[in-house]
């Protein structure tokens, strides 16, 4: 017998995020689960979430882009700089094969 393969895992902060995430991976082999605010609390949920789900990829996402003018549903937001609360924000260039 074959072991299921890994899902793939998904995570969101708020919890309309995981509300409009749902309905688009309901049947499909994903795990999903919603953070919370705050690097505390990303970094404790999705320690537990990769220990428990072991997914095969870790899909981090959300819509706070969404509130920039000119971006519509569906657009793919690549960071150019990483911000931590409470710290320097620093730049970060994406690998070429995320691209």
């Amino acid at each position: 017998m074959t072991a299921a393969p890994q899902p793939i895992g998904v995570l969101v902060a708020l919890r309309e995020e995981l509300r409009a995430m749902e309905p688009v991976l309901r049947g499909r082999n994903v795990a999903i689960a919603r953070t919370g605010i705050g690097r505390t609390n990303a970094r404790e949920k999705a320690a537990a979430f990769l220990a428990e789900k072991k997914p095969a990829l870790l899909i981090v996402t959300g819509f706070a882009g969404g509130l920039r003018p000119g971006l519509k549903a569906g657009d793919v937001v690549i960071a150019a700089e990483v911000s931590e609360e409470g710290r320097a924000s620093y730049p970060w260039t994406a690998p070429a094969d995320l691209l």
